[in-house]
């Protein structure tokens, strides 16, 4: 990928609209390449996360406990890797018109390490305001739980805020722009509330489309065992290809670094 600059990173004050439709519009029609780039990392994903638990449920010999917390520490690292290198990959797809698919979802290198290093970045900034959130409402209302929950949901909200102002590093990262947080503050300047409430109104409409399912499954299973994996992960897969989705068009319509409309379903010739 190139490493020149985004054009325009001060084009945040050109309206988004209709963005919403737009992503599941673009993951529906697009649904066969979904399934292509994803199979491989979140298939593998799932595969690890039933090894663990069944590691977890059958491992009752001590001399292999050092080996298994070991390996139990593993897996959760292997799997951010995985949805890493499938984050990035869609994001390229997104921002190609369909054309960069990268083979089995799998590739590691600079972007993916950029684009690593950044989530890493903002869930510790985002950790780090969260704690300070909830000690400052136990200083304030002590044992007030009432009180508490409400300053919980602007904080919440403000948390959400400060996120899509850096959110578009991730896309940019992907496609091996140079593009900065600040450059990020910048383009989102005048869209940063509409960016909110598609990236909150997206949430709500995957989780309610799977929601009946879910629940149904939680009630059979009860949080554990082989079906509850495999829809976990179906549904986080499919979860994170519509945010992923959302924050290209999102940044294709913010920095003007690629062409609209948004990519069509690619066809192979022989299909």
């Amino acid at each position: 990928m190139s490493d020149k600059p985004a054009k325009n990173p001060q084009a945040g004050s050109k309206p988004l609209t209709g963005l919403v439709p737009a992503t599941t519009r673009f993951v529906y029609r697009n649904r066969r390449s979904f399934v292509r780039i994803a199979l491989i990392p979140y298939g593998t994903v799932m595969l690890l996360g039933l090894l663990g638990e069944v590691l977890l449920a059958t491992t009752s010999n001590v001399e292999l406990e050092g080996f298994l917390h070991v390996l139990i520490f593993g897996i959760p690292v292997l799997q951010i890797f995985l949805i890493t290198a499938f984050s990035t990959a869609w994001h390229r797809f997104t921002l190609s018109d369909g054309r960069d698919i990268t083979p089995l979802g799998i590739r590691w290198g600079i972007s993916e390490w950029r684009f690593l290093g950044y989530t890493i970045l903002l869930v510790v900034i985002i950790t780090v305001i969260f704690s300070a959130v909830v000690i400052l409402d136990s200083l304030i209302f002590g044992e007030n739980k009432g009180a508490i929950i409400v300053l919980a949901i602007p904080g919440t909200l403000g948390i959400a805020v400060f996120f899509m102002r850096w959110v578009l590093i991730f896309p940019a990262a992907a496609m091996g722009d140079t593009f900065s947080l600040g450059d990020s503050v910048s383009a989102t300047r005048g869209n940063l509330w509409a960016m909110t409430g598609y990236y909150i109104i997206l949430s709500l409409i995957v989780a309610l489309l799977f929601a009946p399912v879910s629940l149904i499954i939680n009630m059979l299973t009860g949080s554990v065992g082989f079906v509850y994996i495999v829809w976990e992960t179906i549904v986080a897969a499919i979860g994170n290809a519509a945010t992923i989705s959302l924050l290209s068009l999102m940044y294709m319509g913010l920095t003007g670094r690629h062409q609209e409309p948004a990519p069509q379903e690619v066809t192979p010739p022989n299909a």
